[in-house]
């Protein structure tokens, strides 16, 4: 288990107090997290919060542009302008490499799986930010208001972690058991 929150197959889940938008980095390692309690980066492979600011989100807040829908990192995406979605608008991918997410009939969601398998989410309990894969497909998030669920989409489906994944001189991701 994290500090965060706790391990699931191939991802993490972590609480949020009241999250508003999520952004990937361009190399995609850490997710960039505003919420009502401020900034916060996730590292993506681990689910570990490595920074958390203080400096809530106002409309006079010089590290938001919302109408952009960019938001200025902080800790190791400090100078970096991140590209958000969530409640302030915009859409992540909802389909990646065989994978595809939908809503389900009972209001939860169904990641359809390369090769045939299945992950379904039950209906959330708080309101949906946003769902959908990273630009590069490698990651799905499922982000409320009060909670975010990020999984890999190689583990999840049972497949090795192609090699274009990994960053030049890291160990390849195990799944965790």
């Amino acid at each position: 288990m994290n500090a965060d929150g706790r391990d699931c197959d191939g991802g993490w889940i972590a609480l949020v107090d009241e999250l508003e938008v999520v952004g990937f980095d361009a190399d995609e390692t850490f997710l960039l997290v505003v919420s009502r309690s401020g900034r916060g980066v996730f590292e993506l492979a681990t689910g570990r919060r490595v920074v958390q600011d203080v400096d809530v989100p106002s409309p006079g807040a010089p590290w938001m542009q919302r109408r952009a829908l960019l938001v200025l990192g902080c800790g190791p995406l400090a100078a970096v302008q991140i590209p958000v979605v969530g409640r302030w608008g915009g859409a992540l991918a909802t389909s990646s490499g065989g994978a595809r997410v939908e809503r389900a009939r009972d209001d939860g969601l169904r990641v359809h799986l390369p090769g045939g398998g299945c992950w379904e989410l039950g209906r959330q309990t708080a309101a949906l930010r946003a769902v959908g894969f990273s630009p590069s497909g490698r990651w799905l998030v499922v982000a409320t208001a009060a909670e975010l669920t990020c999984r890999e989409l190689a583990v999840m489906a049972g497949m090795p972690v192609p090699l274009f994944y990994r960053r030049a001189g890291s160990a390849p991701h195990r799944r965790r058991t």
